[in-house]
């Protein structure tokens, strides 16, 4: 006797249901397989990418890029001395560039006091150990503090300072916006290796990025975006330094510009919503003959004005080489 239709339709349901279910759960399985795999391999090419040497202020990790006058390229929060790399590009490629991973990123451990002028101090100390008297220093984002700290406290081994969207003051806590979304995504770096495959909104703002400026970008610049983003991953080899940022910049005493000797150029974006438009103005109007590049869009990637910007940063560097 055959089975009613109502029946039969109910077993190919739970039966699709059940395929579905399997399909899914395999999918899943081979999702986090290639999660795990491309974490490892990102960890292999970070180690062989770098070094570490031992300096008064503790190991630090660093590579170097290029021929020419040395260049400090002073990464932002949640990266590390491979985001230097990438900013490297600024100088147009006739610097020798040196990137270093702050204090608590990679393979550079956390000491017990962490704050922006001991990081300066550690700058100094690998520029020592490769017997390098002077650099020209790039500041980004969170590599402000310390870069000006640097200019402030060893103003013999700075030839020249460019700040590129960088903070220059204490951050009320409440301002502190997509570190909140940083913290969450620590714990759960699956979730955020995820919103990367691909790149997903919530990514593009916490690296201050508007949909509507994203549309408008030319695949170049998208490309480049990409390439930023995912090399703030794995998430976990950069937690301690990202913490200790956030605890830094709302703790942050005025900083006394007027010490800085060193020519100095700030370049910001008007719309840059993670680090506002007022460090670049507190930045240049405080440092003793500063020049500030105000971009009128850009966010805080100054996208859309690379190549400018690179012209900028390229002339200025040449003109007070050591």
């Amino acid at each position: 006797e055959k089975e009613p239709p109502m029946k039969n339709g109910k077993w190919i349901a739970a039966g699709l249901a059940s395929a579905i279910g399997a399909l899914a759960g395999v999918a899943a399985v081979r999702t986090y397989q290639k999660f795990t795999g491309e974490m490892a391999a990102v960890t292999r090419k970070l180690l062989a990418d770098s070094q570490v040497v031992n300096t008064p202020c503790g190991p630090v990790e660093y590579s170097v890029r290029g021929e020419g006058n040395p260049l400090l390229v002073v990464h932002g929060t949640g990266a590390g001395y491979d985001q230097g790399l990438l900013l490297n590009q600024y100088s147009g490629g006739s610097f020798m560039g040196i990137a270093m991973s702050r204090f608590g990123y990679l393979r550079t451990p956390l000491p017990e006091f962490a704050s922006p002028a001991n990081q300066a101090d550690a700058h100094a100390a690998l520029l020592d150990a490769l017997e390098i008297p002077k650099a020209a220093v790039i500041g980004v984002s969170g590599g402000g503090p310390s870069s000006i700290q640097f200019a402030i406290r060893h103003p013999d081994r700075c030839s020249s300072l460019v700040l590129l969207s960088a903070i220059s003051q204490r951050f009320p806590s409440q301002d502190i916006g997509p570190i909140e979304v940083y913290q969450w995504l620590l714990k759960y770096e699956f979730t955020g290796w995820l919103l990367v495959h691909p790149l997903r909104p919530l990514l593009l703002a916490f690296v201050g990025i508007s949909p509507g400026v994203w549309i408008n970008m030319s695949p170049f610049e998208k490309a480049w975006v990409i390439r930023f983003i995912r090399g703030l991953l794995p998430l976990k080899i950069r937690r301690a330094g990202t913490l200790n940022d956030c605890r830094q910049f709302m703790e942050m005493a005025p900083l006394p510009f007027d010490l800085i000797k060193s020519p100095s150029m700030v370049i910001h974006a008007a719309d840059d919503p993670l680090v506002p438009i007022a460090h670049g103005h507190l930045s240049a109007s405080s440092i003793p003959k500063a020049r500030l590049v105000e971009l009128p869009q850009g966010g805080h990637l100054l996208v859309g004005h690379h190549q400018m910007v690179t012209r900028f940063i390229k002339k200025f560097l040449e003109e007070h080489a050591n």
